[in-house]
């Protein structure tokens, strides 16, 4: 087969795919053998689809004495050598069709070493590395789009635009992500553009690449698209705007639950600028915005939050989970609320269950702003659970006028349903050593029934 020469070649590399051992030594030695005219088409046998083949190839290409003729065989030279250092340093943009057929070698460094030279060429190689990325695979893909980060070429931006919106694996619209805030602003408009895509992920991959370039919102429609394609609940943008807080109140009927909580998170940081639309999503129909819609207005310290969560816990509001928001909320606001509960506490029109509410938010925030109204209204209102009501938020309030009021009426009125408090009293190591020590005087010389304890836990679970 020496003696055929140059015709034996295709026949020799053919026969590497199915040959092991010492029949492919052989073959390789053959190849070496001939030489020069067997360096093309062992070339071209570099990227064929067996590995074997392309092992072998490489081996025979290593061992053969041959001189690279033009840039593209040095690169080869190069890479069959394992010459990372000398591959990489190629820098001529006639290498590049060779440096692209090197991304796909089995080495991982010599991969490595071909994208480092790519990406030094630069603007030359973006044309190979798009036809190439047209057909590549997820790996050889991510590596190019690694290299156009390098390179960052604005022609590259339509492409790597697309693979944010492709059902591509994360890693590469990861990499595609950092390529385009690589590039940086020349990018910006066609990622806003994507901030609307049907498809989350482009949405949210969109989002972070904007972010990183440092690009900000310029109209209330592109603030409210970066915060919700976002999905970032810690995402807080300085853009006060009364069509964006209406935006984001409209957004707390969305479906996608971390557009929900991104817009609430951002209608805590608008203050009392929110208040007239967080007022309307009070009333909304659908009890979820009435529930986001008072959360938010916990984080609001104005008369008018405490006002609109009252109206609607008081007096409105039928939805259970929503009440017990909104009174979370009043307590979160906490001291600053107490004048407008208390305001509310001493109207002739609040009638006796919103009272009990009133005086149970009281007893939560345990500001010493509320005993005096509250020692007047025990001494003035009927109903022993109300009475009760009271008698717990004072004792949770701990101010000493508060307890000594309390204890001397008690006493003084010798009522035998709030007898039972003073039971507490005597317990309590956090009320007054002389109120502690009454108490405890006063049930040894009236003992409480034996089931005290049971009404007084019944008490307890009835208001």
């Amino acid at each position: 087969m020496r003696n055929i020469g140059d015709a034996a070649v295709p026949a020799l590399i053919a026969a590497l795919e199915n040959s092991d051992g010492q029949y492919l030594q052989e073959i390789i030695k053959t190849l070496g053998f001939l030489g020069r005219c067997a360096v093309t088409a062992l070339i071209s046998s570099l990227d064929h689809p067996s590995i074997t083949v392309r092992q072998a190839t490489a081996r025979a290409l290593e061992k053969m004495e041959w001189y690279p003729v033009n840039v593209e065989e040095h690169v080869i030279r190069h890479r069959v050598a394992k010459n990372y250092a000398a591959l990489e340093s190629m820098k001529s943009p006639a290498a590049v069709p060779a440096l692209v057929a090197a991304l796909k070698d089995d080495d991982k460094d010599i991969c490595r070493s071909a994208a480092k030279a790519l990406a030094t060429i630069g603007q030359p190689a973006v044309s190979a590395l798009l036809t190439a990325m047209s057909s590549a695979g997820a790996e050889l893909c991510q590596i190019i789009v690694e290299i156009f980060g390098k390179i960052k070429d604005p022609i590259t931006i339509t492409p790597l635009i697309k693979i944010l919106y492709d059902d591509n694996g994360g890693n590469i619209r990861d990499a595609a992500v950092n390529a385009l805030s690589a590039i940086g602003h020349p990018g910006a408009p066609s990622l806003v553009t994507l901030l609307a895509h049907s498809n989350k992920n482009a949405r949210l991959a969109a989002a972070r690449a904007l972010g990183m370039i440092g690009w900000k919102p310029k109209t209330p429609e592109e603030y409210l698209e970066f915060i919700f394609a976002k999905g970032d609940v810690n995402t807080v943008i300085d853009y006060k705007d009364p069509a964006v807080v209406m935006g984001l109140v409209g957004a707390l009927k969305d479906a996608d639950k971390d557009v929900c909580q991104a817009s609430m998170n951002a209608l805590k940081t608008f203050g009392s600028l929110a208040l007239p639309a967080l007022k309307d999503a009070m009333e909304d129909r659908d009890w979820h915005v009435r529930e986001a819609a008072a959360e938010v207005l916990g984080t609001i310290n104005d008369p008018t939050a405490v006002d609109l969560l009252l109206a609607s816990l008081l007096v409105k509001e039928k939805n259970e989970s929503v009440c017990r928001v909104a009174e979370e909320a009043l307590v979160t606001i906490g001291k600053s609320a107490v004048p407008v509960l208390v305001r509310h506490l001493w109207d002739n029109a609040t009638d006796y269950s919103a009272r009990q509410i009133i005086v149970r938010i009281l007893e939560k925030i345990k500001d010493a702003g509320a005993v005096h109204p509250l020692v007047w209204l025990l001494k003035n209102v009927e109903g022993t659970l109300l009475k009760l009501r009271i008698a717990f938020a004072l004792m949770a309030i701990n101010d000493d006028h508060g307890i000594e009021e309390l204890f001397d009426y008690i006493i003084t009125r010798n009522d035998s349903a709030l007898s039972v408090v003073v039971d507490d009293m005597g317990k309590n190591r956090f009320i007054p050593e002389k109120i502690r020590e009454m108490a405890k005087q006063a049930r040894i010389n009236a003992p409480l029934p034996l089931d005290a304890a049971e009404r007084l836990k019944d008490f307890r679970n009835t208001i």
